[in-house]
This record gives structure tokens, C-alpha cells and sequence, in this order.
């Protein structure tokens, strides 16, 4: 046995499976690729000179490093792992679909030998949809994010401000937070009708505590994130219109109400939370970075920078530089 596989691998094969460049590529430049491709088990590759066109003195040698950077084992055995700062909310993703993705929302258009909208006659593999997203995939990982922000600031509300208001025309403080907390279900409720009529005297939603803003707010964005990720294009373009005693005052696609009259009227009404809780002297949460209460954040981070600095300039000290 060659010193140059691992004792303990002996008794096991080193090749998965072997690969016709025709069964994994489509385009045309299929020629251009290896006849052949050999997908090795964990634990084993065949020689780095092997792989360069060059001869060694063993055709397989050990592959033990967590981290060798190659890529000839066999994906089946060791998947890759995709890591994004946005929610994906399905499983079809494949690396070949990042390149085109990307030039698609640069708004260049996509050559067809990247594009990966391609039939297999041979049946090897299922026919391929190139996949855009929807309007709903689009809309959920930013409504996720401002649903977190903004619970962030609701359990901030103190209870004992309930009735606090800023100027005789502002709306107390219990009543705006519960209006931030009702309206994730406008959401919901765009999806579900395609109008709403509001009639003179309705009594606005309120709530009585702190812990029933909370869970209030958590209710209506649960309901509403389901609704959002079950919502087709269709539905998104759908008209739906606002009346007031009949009267209409907007009709718009249903895709762009939920980003006008939900999110943007939600962070809006957030915002003019986060001033009644300032002239509270209640600490704010950041939302799109640290805010002026969270600044050891910032003196954390200038601090390490000087002692960074400090360092390189003592080392250059000792070395006899001023």
C-alpha cells in the first residue's frame, strides 16, 4: 500500500461517482470542459500534479485538511453552505443562479451561456427554471427587519406615559404606540380584501399595558408575514381602494399599498414614537445603526483603533523610529 493514502482509508473506495461533462454542463462551451469529471469521497483526492497535468508518484493521496480549498470531492458528500445577510425563503437556490441573479438586478441583460434557463434532453437532470424572485420575496425581508426594529421601540414604552402627549393636537403616547402595533395587520388585511371603507366615528384600537402592545404587535406580524409569503404577483397587483364614507380616496395596487400605507406609514409613526420617548429621557434603540444612547458602540470601537495604533507606534520605537 502507498504511504501516501491514509492507513484508515484502506478498506474504503475513493471514488464516488465519475461524471460525463455533459451530464453538469449545458451552454456552448461544454466542448472546453473535462471529458471526464471524478468525484472523489471525503478523505481522498488524486495528486495536486495530477490535477496540473503533471505525474506524481502516487495517483491518489490523502485529503485530511478541513479547509484544503479544492473542489473535487463529490457535492453530494459535502454541500455547500450559501451565506446571505437577507432572509431566502426557499430551497432552490444553486450556485450557478448567483451570477445571473446579479447582473439582473444591475439591470444588465443576462447572456444565454450564464443563463441557466436550459432542458436536459437526456432526462440526467430536471429540467431548470431560472427562478426570479417575487414581489412577496422581495417585500418580506425588509418588512422582517423593520418588524424587529420596531419592536424594539415598543418595549421601550412605559406604561406610566400612557396619557403623554407633546402638544394638545399629538396623540397620547398609549394611543401612537398602539397604532405602531396595529399596523403589521394592515398588511393582512390589504391581502385579504381589495377595500376599506371607513365610516365616521370608529373608535381607534387601543390597548391597556405594555404586555398587550407587545403581544398585539407580535399577533398582527406573525399573521401578516404569513400573509405576505402566500401572496402571489397576481394578488399583488390586484387595485385596492381606500374610501372614507364612501368616498374613495386612493385606489393602487395592492404591492403598493403595503409598501406606502403599511411600511411606510408604520416607520413613520415609529419615528415619531422614538420623539415622544426622547423627551421621555427613555433610552433609543438603534434601527439602522447605534443611536446616541448605544454610543459605547462607537467609543468601543475608537478605543481598540487607538490601542491599535498605540501599539504600532511603540513597535516602532523599539526598532528606533520616532
Amino acid at each position: 500500500m502507498n504511504r501516501a493514502c491514509p492507513v484508515v482509508e484502506v478498506h474504503r473506495p475513493a471514488i464516488r461517482s465519475v461524471s460525463r461533462h455533459e451530464e453538469l454542463y449545458a451552454g456552448a462551451y461544454v466542448k472546453y470542459s473535462p471529458d471526464l469529471l471524478v468525484n472523489f469521497y471525503p478523505g481522498f483526492r488524486v495528486s495536486w500534479q495530477s490535477a496540473l497535468g503533471g505525474f506524481a508518484g502516487s495517483l491518489l493521496q490523502d485529503n485530511m485538511r478541513r479547509c484544503s480549498g479544492d473542489h473535487i470531492v463529490d457535492p453530494e458528500s459535502v454541500p455547500g453552505i450559501l451565506f446571505m445577510n437577507r432572509t431566502l425563503r426557499h430551497n432552490q437556490a444553486r450556485i450557478v443562479d448567483i451570477a445571473p441573479t446579479i447582473l439582473e438586478h444591475l439591470g444588465v441583460p443576462v447572456p444565454a451561456s450564464m443563463d441557466p434557463l436550459f432542458d436536459r434532453p437526456d432526462g440526467i437532470l430536471p429540467k431548470l427554471r431560472r427562478r426570479v424572485m417575487t414581489i412577496s420575496e422581495m417585500l418580506l425581508p425588509e418588512f422582517d427587519q423593520e418588524m424587529a426594529n420596531t419592536r424594539k421601540l415598543l418595549e421601550r414604552v412605559p406604561e406610566d406615559k400612557w396619557d403623554y402627549k407633546p402638544h394638545a393636537k399629538s396623540m397620547a403616547l398609549g394611543r401612537l404606540a398602539a397604532h405602531v402595533a396595529e399596523l403589521p395587520f394592515w398588511a393582512k388585511d390589504t391581502l385579504s380584501v381589495e377595500s376599506l371603507d371607513i365610516k365616521p366615528g370608529e373608535q381607534p384600537f387601543m390597548v391597556t399595558s405594555a404586555r398587550e402592545l407587545l403581544e398585539t404587535f407580535d399577533k398582527n406580524v406573525a399573521e401578516a408575514g404569513e400573509a405576505l409569503a402566500k401572496a402571489s404577483d397576481a394578488d399583488m397587483a390586484k387595485i385596492w381602494t381606500l374610501s372614507f364614507s364612501g368616498r374613495p380616496v386612493f385606489s393602487m395596487p395592492r404591492s403598493a399599498v403595503l409598501r406606502g400605507s403599511v411600511m411606510n406609514h408604520l416607520i413613520h409613526h415609529r419615528a415619531q414614537l422614538g420623539v415622544y420617548l426622547r423627551l421621555n429621557d427613555v433610552a433609543i434603540p438603534g434601527m439602522y445603526g447605534p443611536s446616541a444612547d448605544e454610543t459605547k458602540f462607537w467609543e468601543a470601537g475608537a478605543s481598540a483603533e487607538n490601542e491599535k495604533k498605540k501599539l504600532v507606534r511603540d513597535r516602532l520605537a523599539g526598532l528606533g523610529y520616532a
